[in-house]
């Protein structure tokens, strides 16, 4: 009988862990482990609630990276597409003043695009780890996106 209540005790405890893993692994991003539990468990689920963070806040980060960048894509976009319907339309004329206005706007675009491909590369040697590496950049903007910086957000 005491044999089964230490069973017992030593296996509700993982019992409760292995559930919360796989709810995390299902798609529950709330899902934490009660790291309350004495020894090498208590860790191991502590670890775990640390990962779990990780993760999401590497998720909200993707999440505002992505808004950023739709965001910045929208302004040039739209200023081309008037600019251009405007001349088919025949209420602007060609113009060099129309071209040049039309040309910094792709450089623009072309500026930003740069910028967010430096952002995406992997820094640093790459490790064997199944992990993927940070790259979700931490904006730094001055007006007019011309000196963007971004910097790892998560190391």
């Amino acid at each position: 009988m005491a044999a089964l209540l230490v069973a017992r005790r030593i296996t509700l405890p993982l019992r409760t862990l292995a559930t919360t893993v796989r709810r995390f692994g299902a798609g529950d991003p709330t899902a934490r482990a009660d790291a309350r539990a004495a020894g090498e468990i208590g860790e191991v689920g502590a670890a775990f609630n640390r990962m779990a963070d990780v993760l999401a806040r590497r998720a909200r980060q993707r999440r505002q990276f992505a808004a950023t960048v739709a965001h910045e894509l929208r302004t040039p976009i739209a200023v081309l597409q008037a600019t251009v319907e405007a001349m088919i339309d025949g209420v602007e004329q060609p113009s060099s003043d129309a071209f040049a206005a039309l040309h910094e706007q792709v450089l623009r675009l072309t500026r930003n695009v740069a910028v967010w491909s430096r952002c995406q590369r992997p820094k640093g040697p790459t490790s064997a780890s199944p992990w993927p590496r940070p790259t979700w950049p931490t904006w730094q903007r001055t007006p007019r996106m011309r000196s963007t910086r971004c910097s790892p957000a998560v190391t």
